[in-house]
């Protein structure tokens, strides 16, 4: 059983259970999921990992990472945590199966998941922090400024498979500013002055 909100230790050894088509050993964990719930599931520790989610035998959603490695065969490549979110979209069980990221990867790990709140309102505010799934295609969100000030707006990515994008238009569709990777890594950043509106 995966537990939400506390991290679970595991490891993957040559006794844990092997695909017999390319030779990657796994750990699998059940997670009780609520209908219509975003859930992140992070695997932090040694083991280059990877991880699937499926439901009834179906693959619901994967994520595969790069270690930070030129020879990713060696057992001793340096580990970066695998990070995947998906949506239940049924409630039931589902299983999270954590693998190595090949057939040497062996060591220790510790999973977490965790419920993500998705964004349902309508306007942004300054100070709000929000969580939301990108879901192939462009997200928009309605921007309401008190005051005329600086501003910053920061887009993080929390799967490195996502490059944020962010674009500021004003009230009639015209572009005042973008951004592609001015924030951290790859992440985006928008810092700019805003009359209130």
């Amino acid at each position: 059983v995966l537990p939400l909100d506390t991290s679970k230790a595991g490891e993957i050894n040559s006794t844990s259970l092997v695909n017999l088509s390319n030779g990657v050993r796994s750990v699998p964990y059940t997670l009780t999921a609520e209908a219509g719930q975003f859930y992140k599931i992070a695997v932090t520790g040694a083991l280059r990992a990877q991880i699937s989610v499926l439901q009834n035998g179906l693959l619901i959603a994967s994520s595969t990472v790069k270690s930070n490695c030129d020879d990713c065969s060696s057992s001793s490549a340096a580990a970066a945590p695998a990070v995947l979110a998906f949506k239940a979209e049924t409630a039931g069980k589902y299983d999270v199966v954590v693998s190595g990221l090949d057939s040497n990867a062996y060591g220790p790990f510790s999973v977490t998941a965790t419920p993500l709140k998705s964004y349902v309102g309508s306007v942004v505010k300054a100070g709000m922090d929000i969580t939301e799934i990108a879901m192939g295609r462009q997200q928009s969100f309605t921007l309401e400024v008190e005051e005329k000030a600086i501003y910053t707006i920061d887009m993080k990515a929390d799967q490195g498979r996502l490059d944020p994008y962010l674009s500021l238009l004003d009230q009639s569709g015209r572009e005042l500013a973008s951004d592609d990777d001015g924030g951290d890594n790859y992440d985006a950043k928008i810092q700019t002055f805003l009359d209130a509106g």
